[in-house]
């Protein structure tokens, strides 16, 4: 499949349209959380122009994942590739090291922060990891499915797995207790939205939180009556320190979790 670097670059650069009509417009509709991941292939990194032009197409990713922090993407570093594969010098491996190193480091720091982009490690769970291994930087000798085949064995999935589940569970809880620090800019706010996902999404009267109690008073806001696709109204309230509320445990829990769509009134 195509999953090379470019290639996401290339998907994330697709106009965003509603109703959605391209591959990017449909996940953004579709999906609060966004994974993605490439296959080995794209640990074969030759040289390091060829490292260096990945972290750009990264870099080209992370400016259109900034545009919404709506939506939480986890990003993985690629898998190691095995030893034994044609034309993997340790230099590669070494590379592929490098590249994931930057990932789930300068990755996040660079135009930061990126509260809605969380890394995770692939690479380094599946590698080894002793330089005096002759498989420093490569798929792990455990984990190895056959010779030549870089693709992980059962092992390594049962594994990984619960610590992929675990790690997709704290991101997205971190990120929702995040977004309430989050104030969207004055010409976004005062706006009516709607919930457009059942059981996921609430509507609110602003598209971050909290707001401050001074912003609360200017665009007098509390209480707030918003509408669900059923139409039928829903209370929510600003505490005086500046928290969305709602008597409904619902909605509430939906409030916590922080997702919100903006459309005009």
């Amino acid at each position: 499949g195509a999953t090379q670097p470019e290639h996401y670059e290339n998907l994330f650069k697709q106009p965003v349209h509603v109703p959605p009509d391209n591959a990017f417009s449909r996940l953004l509709a579709n999906h609060e959380v966004i994974l993605f991941k490439s296959c080995s292939s794209a640990a074969f990194i030759e040289h390091d122009h060829r490292l260096n032009q990945i972290k750009n197409n990264y870099r080209a990713i992370r400016d259109v994942m900034d545009d919404h922090r709506d939506h939480l993407f986890i990003p993985f570093s690629p898998p190691p590739l095995n030893k034994d594969a044609p034309d993997t010098p340790p230099e590669m491996g070494a590379r592929a090291r490098a590249f994931a190193d930057w990932l789930k480091t300068d990755f996040l720091t660079e135009k930061g922060p990126h509260p809605n982009i969380a890394v995770f490690d692939f690479f380094d769970l599946l590698a080894e990891d002793d330089p005096s291994d002759p498989g420093y930087n490569f798929l792990r000798s455990e984990y190895v499915k056959g010779w030549q085949d870089s693709h992980p064995n059962k092992a390594a999935n049962e594994h990984i797995a619960p610590i992929f589940v675990d790690f997709v569970i704290n991101s997205i809880k971190k990120y929702a207790k995040g977004t309430k620090g989050d104030v969207a800019p004055r010409e976004s706010r005062d706006r009516r939205v709607t919930a457009s996902d059942t059981g996921m999404a609430c509507s609110i009267a602003l598209s971050n939180f909290p707001p401050t109690s001074s912003e609360c008073e200017i665009l007098d806001l509390a209480p707030v009556d918003v509408v669900d696709d059923s139409a039928i109204p829903i209370s929510i309230s600003i505490t005086p320190d500046g928290l969305l509320t709602s008597e409904d445990l619902a909605v509430q829990a939906h409030l916590s979790i922080g997702y919100a769509r903006i459309i005009d009134e």
